[in-house]
This record gives structure tokens, sequence and C-alpha cells, in this order.
């Protein structure tokens, strides 16, 4: 490919009993799929229209795919299927309660005068998704962090959250932090805490870094 994330998702599978032993189980969900990219996929911007990072959650019987159209301001997409391996049907975009698309219109950098100006506070980028103890929490950001809590009954819709009381919680790596996040959170308990773990940057090192909290 000339471009990274280019392509349609895949899923590979292994047994948790070897973890050497890995298997190609196709392709999952096709890029063509989105309606935005659909509309969008002749545009010369190539970042415009491709998929980025993706995370799956499994939610009763169904499992849900969340995945952002890369820096074009097109929101959080989400799919579902009935198994992990799909296939994936295009299911909406996460958006607030009166509808509008979280980050819609807001590409992540514009070029005035030919020079990327990024706009990265609150873009919708590298979603993580957790289920934990019936709630649904959404994890995104480039250069910051963000959760946000989505409704169990459509997968897509945020809610106020009950510890802050906004949709959008504040900057969960605060730019103090010694080593400063850039992307790609994931999110995860274990046992009775729970590791954000994302990739960051210190004085032009880069390390996969880890938080933990007591709650989501």
């Amino acid at each position: 490919t000339r471009f990274p994330c280019e392509g349609d998702y895949q899923c590979w599978s292994a047994p948790l009993t070897n973890l050497s032993d890995w298997c190609n189980e196709g392709t999952i969900y096709r890029r063509l799929q989105d309606p935005f990219i659909r509309r969008h996929q002749h545009d010369w911007r190539p970042f415009s229209k491709y998929l980025f990072a993706l995370d799956v959650v499994q939610v009763g019987p169904h499992w849900y795919l969340y995945y952002g159209v890369g820096m074009s301001g097109a929101g959080i997409g989400v799919a579902v299927a009935d198994a992990p391996t799909g296939p994936f049907k295009y299911l909406g975009r996460v958006t607030s309660p009166d509808g509008t698309i979280l980050g819609e219109g807001r590409p992540l950098f514009t070029m005035p005068l030919g020079i990327p100006i990024f706009h990265k506070a609150g873009y919708p980028y590298d979603p993580a998704l957790l289920s934990d103890q019936g709630r649904l929490f959404l994890y995104f950001g480039y250069g910051h962090c963000y959760v946000a809590e989505l409704s169990t009954t459509d997968m897509r819709t945020l809610i106020t959250s009950r510890e802050t009381g906004r949709y959008v919680s504040p900057d969960l790596v605060p730019p103090v932090a010694p080593w400063k996040m850039v992307t790609g959170p994931s999110i995860r308990r274990i046992d009775d805490q729970y590791y954000l773990t994302y990739y960051g940057k210190r004085q032009g090192n880069n390390a996969l870094c880890y938080a933990t909290a007591a709650q989501p």
C-alpha cells in the first residue's frame, strides 16, 4: 500500500493454549462499508478516508467494533456482529443525545498557507472500549486522553457521567505528566485496578506507558 491504514479490517485468532499459532480469519469489515468513506473515496487527501486504529468489545450476545476515520473529523464509527470474526455491519456514529456526531466537522489538522495546524484537544482518535459492571466506557484522544460513557441501549449515544456530570471527561493524562500522551489508549481491568496504556513521548524518546486508577 502507498499509505498506512489503506485497507480493510482483518482478524487473526490464536488458541489461548498456544499464542504462537495464529490463523487469519479474513476480512471482518470493509472500508467502503462506512458511508463517509464511500462519499469521499475519491478525495485526494489519503488520511481523510482510511480506517485508523480500532477496538472491539462484547456486550451481551453481540460484538461491537469502534473505529476512527483517519484525520477527517468524521467522528467514531460503530459496527456490530454476532461473533468477533464478523462479518460486521455498520451501525452508526458515536453521538450526543441530540444526534450531534462526536467531533464532527473538526479535522485533526488544517493547513492555512500550506502549514499544518493541529487541533488535538477533544479530537476523537484511536477509540478504546471497556465494558465494566453494566457500563460502557469509550476512551480516545490525540495528544490528550478522554473517557466518555455510552448508552448500553444503542451502544453509541453519549450519556452524562455520574462521576463528572459531563459527557466527556477532562484530560486523563495531563500535560505535566512525565511521559506525554500521544496516541493509542487501551484500557483493561485486572482485579480491582484499571490499567490505561498509551504511546507516550518525553524529550524525543518514545515509550509504551501505563497509568492506573481505582475507577474507570
